[in-house]
């Protein structure tokens, strides 16, 4: 039974956004639209209030510190969809027809105008589902996007309605990772995760628009939540996350794939036996990764990616994808060019996909030209993969050496380095699909995130901090060369700016080693 006040705050939330989101529409304000905006919020605010019920936070300090963090993903998320919608058109390239009409991400705008256009023709909707456009191979949110308008607001388009879904889908993967990291790590690290996710950048502005990583973000976040129920012995619960992560996640076959795997062979990794209550979610997992993997085939041989083979195909398009980006990325940067030039030609894929790992660039949205607008994106994106960078890098190391190899937390950090190289491979030289493929996994980054701030304040580590340190030294040698090439200050060469980071690094990290075992045999003296 739910209790009278959740449905007067379901009730007031849905009203108020809805209404307010109405009136600022640039669209227009209509009785159709505000009720379609009401009815658009009422069912994305109910389901945060279905999985805040669901989950059952604890009462006290800590609840009152998840509902502030919930209410900042929620608000931030919904802001920076109107925000966008007037400030690209004002501020952004007045040649881009995608800016024009309010959309950061080209797949998105090409999406929803398919989606637009079978709402208005006499198709049936599941035709979203066998092919329809060339915006979306899978369907599935071109599907409901069609879906929303057809039934909602068959007269006028009205792009914020998925959008605004999109911000309430994603803010579920606060609720998601949040309980995962509770399960695995304690309340406070749980807190530390939930921010992560509620504030990273690349998050927030794909939540914000008609992408369907909002989904794969919050699934992805369900399934690790389910398979820490699963690790307690409660396979009812991990039963219900794994089917939300299903649902969610259907929206795109391959990663549900790759999610399922992820989860199945983090049960191999801990070396856990099966249970009767748990091992049979091991046998639903392989039918379901079959199932998905067929669909997933199916959907590439329509698109022209599998023709024959599968996984020669698959590897065939991954190498040709890769070689395009090198060159796109080569084209696009003089001084890539010139590294590909002084460099033999078996060093380009690696250094390409470093390129990709270290993307969005803090310093180059710092300090590049062009519209504000997008100045002020990547510059916002990069700081925030500065700062989380910081904290993957040094879970590695001490992952490995407090909790060894068959660890849960070494997995994840396993998991997020391997499919971050993988995707920086696949996508080097795209400074928006390649941080896009990185951020569905962020349910993973926040929890190993969450851990390593744990993890060097217990032990009062100062590597979390060193490692910060260069980090930051790093980005700042960057921007002095960007300011040299601006010709804003005197010019120091890319050769002299990666000498002198190789050298603070030689210097840095072998005299913070002898730091500590200078301080560690002093203080063994004085016990003596």
């Amino acid at each position: 039974m739910i209790p009278r006040f959740t449905w007067r705050i379901w009730l007031i939330g849905s009203l108020g956004v809805g209404i307010v989101v109405a009136l600022l529409d640039p669209v227009g304000l209509s009785f159709q639209s505000a009720s379609a905006f009401v009815l658009i919020s009422a069912f994305g605010f109910g389901l945060v209030l279905l999985a805040w019920r669901w989950l059952k936070p604890e009462p006290g300090n800590e609840i009152r510190s998840l509902i502030v963090v919930l209410a900042a993903a929620v608000l931030l998320r919904l802001a920076v969809s109107l925000i966008l919608v007037y400030v690209l058109p004002a501020f952004g390239y007045s040649d881009e027809p995608v800016q024009q009409a309010g959309y950061v991400f080209y797949d998105a705008y090409a999406r929803d105008q398919d989606a637009w256009q079978l709402a208005r023709s006499e198709q049936p909707l599941w035709r979203a589902l066998a092919g329809f456009g060339e915006s979306d191979q899978y369907g599935g949110l071109l599907f409901l996007s069609a879906s929303i308008y057809r039934f909602l607001s068959p007269s006028v388009h009205h792009p914020l309605l998925v959008a605004i879904l999109s911000g309430f889908i994603g803010s579920l993967a606060v609720l998601f990772t949040w309980k995962a990291a509770r399960l695995n790590l304690g309340a406070k690290p749980a807190l530390f995760a939930a921010w992560v996710v509620a504030l990273y950048p690349d998050a927030v502005m794909l939540s914000s628009s008609q992408m369907r990583e909002a989904y794969l973000i919050s699934g992805f976040a369900a399934a690790i939540m389910g398979y820490m129920w699963v690790r307690e012995g409660e396979a009812r619960k991990s039963a219900a996350a794994f089917l939300a992560a299903v649902v969610l996640l259907s929206i795109s076959p391959p990663f549900l794939v790759l999610t399922l795997a992820i989860i199945g062979l983090a049960w191999v990794w801990e070396g856990r036996k099966h249970s009767r209550q748990t091992g049979w979610l091991l046998i639903i997992f392989t039918v379901l990764v079959l199932v998905a993997f067929v669909i997933t085939v199916l959907a590439w041989s329509e698109a022209g990616i599998v023709k024959s083979t599968g996984l020669a195909s698959v590897r065939k398009w991954l190498e040709r994808t890769a070689e395009y980006q090198i060159l796109k990325l080569e084209r696009g940067s003089g001084w890539v060019q010139k590294m590909f030039d002084r460099t033999p030609e078996w060093t380009h894929i690696p250094m390409a996909t470093v390129y990709g790992l270290i993307q969005p660039f803090f310093p180059g949205g710092l300090m590049s030209e062009g519209a504000l607008v997008w100045r002020i994106l990547v510059t916002w994106r990069g700081l925030g993969w500065m700062i989380l960078i910081t904290f993957l890098v040094y879970a590695p190391i001490a992952a490995l050496k407090t909790e060894g190899v068959r660890s849960l937390n070494s997995y994840l950090v396993v998991i997020f380095w391997l499919t971050a190289l993988l995707v920086s491979f696949r996508a080097a030289g795209d400074l928006w699909d390649n941080p896009r493929y990185r951020t569905v996994l962020l349910a993973a980054q926040a929890i190993i995130a969450a851990w390593s701030w744990a993890h060097a304040r217990q032990l009062q580590s100062p590597w979390l901090l060193r490692t910060g340190l260069l980090v930051g030294f790093i980005n700042i040698m960057f921007i002095i060369w960007y300011a040299g090439r601006g010709q804003l200050i005197s010019r120091l060469y890319f050769d002299e700016i990666l000498r002198i980071i190789a050298v603070f690094t030689v210097l840095f990290l072998p005299g913070s080693w002898l730091w500590d075992w200078l301080r560690k045999r002093k203080q063994h003296r004085l016990t003596k």
